[in-house]
């Protein structure tokens, strides 16, 4: 140091001098830290924990105003970090789903020969194999009835015993139309039958 230095040039100058040692030896004083601290584990631990007891008030507080100042930083992060995972996982989960069937993804339900609501990955729910690929309708099919062979082949045999039959008049579209007014979230289909009548499904 150079001498006749005012007190805040001679901090000033030794903290340079501080900074200059430490960049010119950090390898070495960074070995000589951590066998320090390997060797008095059980000393920095005790005093952390002493620390931690005098202070947990101020310590809590501290937490709360940084988690309260960096609230909006962290929801953008965490919502930057999860649409870059959602564009990644498509691809990932379709390629895994191709290996586990051994074959690329058809443009038809293995089912029906349809593509009614796209193409997903169908798989046995209770013993979790991978099965094939289904068209949405016939997938959702499966998951209402669990799965249930017995009750498929009891809906067939009920389709087949109800082939035909005579439309009511409180189905035909224009009669009694008040009666599902307001029907909330229940779908309204019109559809016509084999002469020509508009009729109207509810469900």
């Amino acid at each position: 140091m150079k001498p006749n230095m005012t007190e805040d040039e001679r901090r000033i100058a030794l903290r340079e001098y501080h900074r200059a040692y430490r960049a010119a030896n950090f390898e070495r004083l960074k070995a000589k830290g951590l066998l320090w601290r390997q060797k008095n584990k059980e000393h920095i631990n005790e005093k952390r924990k002493e620390y931690k007891a005098t202070r947990r008030q101020e310590i809590s507080a501290k937490q709360r105003a940084y988690h309260q100042a960096t609230k909006e930083i962290r929801k953008e992060a965490l919502a930057a970090n999860a649409l870059k995972q959602n564009r990644k996982r498509p691809a990932l989960l379709l390629a895994r789903q191709e290996e586990a069937l051994g074959r690329k993804k058809p443009e038809v339900c293995d089912a029906c020969g349809g593509n009614d609501g796209g193409i997903v990955f169908d798989h046995c729910h209770s013993k979790m194999f991978p099965r094939g690929w289904l068209c949405d309708r016939c997938n959702i099919a499966l998951g209402c009835i669990r799965d249930d062979i017995d009750r498929l082949r009891q809906l067939a045999a009920y389709l087949e015993r109800n082939k035909t039959g005579t439309t009511p008049d409180f189905m035909i579209a224009g009669k009694f139309a008040s009666r599902y007014r307001g029907t909330g979230s229940r779908r309204r289909v019109v559809v016509k039958d084999g002469d020509g009548h508009s009729l109207t499904r509810i469900g």
